[in-house]
C-alpha cells in the first residue's frame, strides 16, 4: 500500500517539479549488534546496484551528529538526491519493483530502521 501512495505522490507532483532536483532525508537509527560501518557496507552495495540499473546520476551521502548535536550516537541521516522528480520517480518505481532492489532493502532492514523521511526539491541556488 505504501508503495502505491508514493508513486501515486510522485505521478500527481511530477508537473510541478520535473526540472528541479530531488533531495530526500530520512532520519535513520542503526539497530543494535550494528555499526555505522555495517551502513557504510550497504550503501556500498546500494551504488553499485544503482548504477549498474542506469541510475548512476542519483546519489547518497549518510550524515552523522557533530558538534552541538542532541542526537544519539546511533542515530544518522540519510541525503538521497536524484537529478529531477522524473528521475526519482523512476528510481523508486524500480525500487519497489525489481528483485535485485527488494534483496537490497531487505539486506538494509537488517542494518537500520528509519523513522522519518522528506522531500525536498531544490528552486534556487548560489
Amino acid at each position: 500500500m505504501r508503495k502505491h501512495i508514493c508513486l501515486a505522490v510522485i505521478a500527481a507532483l511530477l508537473p510541478l517539479s520535473a526540472g528541479a532536483e530531488m533531495i530526500r532525508f530520512s532520519r535513520c537509527t542503526v539497530n543494535p549488534g550494528q555499526t555505522l560501518a555495517s551502513v557504510q557496507g550497504v550503501f556500498k552495495d546500494w551504488r553499485e546496484l544503482f548504477e549498474k540499473e542506469g541510475f548512476g546520476d542519483h546519489a547518497i551521502r549518510l550524515l552523522v551528529p557533530h558538534a552541538g548535536s542532541e542526537t544519539a550516537d546511533d542515530t544518522f541521516w540519510i541525503e538521497f538526491t536524484s537529478p529531477n522528480f522524473t528521475r526519482y520517480g523512476m528510481a523508486w518505481e524500480w525500487w519497489y519493483t525489481d528483485p535485485d532492489a527488494a534483496a537490497a532493502s531487505v539486506s538494509m532492514e537488517e542494518v537500520f530502521k528509519c523513522e522519518t523521511a522528506e522531500l525536498f526539491r531544490s528552486i534556487f541556488s548560489m
